[in-house]
């Protein structure tokens, strides 16, 4: 809302400029408006509106990792927000989206000059290992071959020498 005072009567025109992050929400075009202002005459309920618009980028992260900070996060047009990807012990980044883009296994993101609201989520994946089970000549083991187990995980095999023999060693 606008405030002059002093004014003599007689015909004022007031211009309103929309600029960049402001939204105006009366009248809703920019330009020139025309107030007529009369002897002692006092004109207060035109109100031009202008605020700026909210935007946020709305952050997520999917089990066994965090996104910092996390949430709906109001931002300012043209500001810019840094974000941090950690995973879990046992954990790793799979993938970071922004806006729906993949951008990778990324472990930062910064939105700079900030001008929509926007998005960004985090995945992760446990780390995998192979255990190899082969047996030397005079035992066997079992199950023989190779495994694949998630990190955390217990993996059992059985190891039965022939007999006369004993397990030398086990790698």
């Amino acid at each position: 809302m606008y405030t002059y005072f002093g004014l003599h009567p007689g015909e004022y025109a007031l211009n309103e400029t929309q600029f960049l992050g402001w939204s105006q929400t009366y009248p809703t075009t920019a330009g020139n408006y025309v107030i007529q202002l009369g002897t002692d005459e006092h004109i207060s309920d035109i109100n031009f509106g202008n605020h700026l618009i909210p935007l946020t980028i709305t952050s997520s992260a999917s089990e066994n990792g965090q996104i910092a900070p996390s949430g709906v996060i109001n931002v300012n047009y043209g500001s810019t927000r840094q974000f941090f990807i950690t995973a879990h012990t046992g954990y790793y980044i799979e993938n970071v989206f922004v806006d729906g883009n993949n951008v990778g296994a990324v472990t930062s993101y910064e939105f700079s000059n900030i001008t929509e609201s926007h998005a960004i989520s985090a995945t992760f994946a446990p780390y995998t290992y192979t255990i190899s089970a082969i047996a030397g000549e005079h035992g066997i083991i079992s199950p023989a071959g190779n495994a694949t187990v998630i990190f955390g995980s217990q993996y059992s095999v059985t190891i039965i020498p022939a007999a006369g023999y004993r397990v030398d060693r086990s790698l």
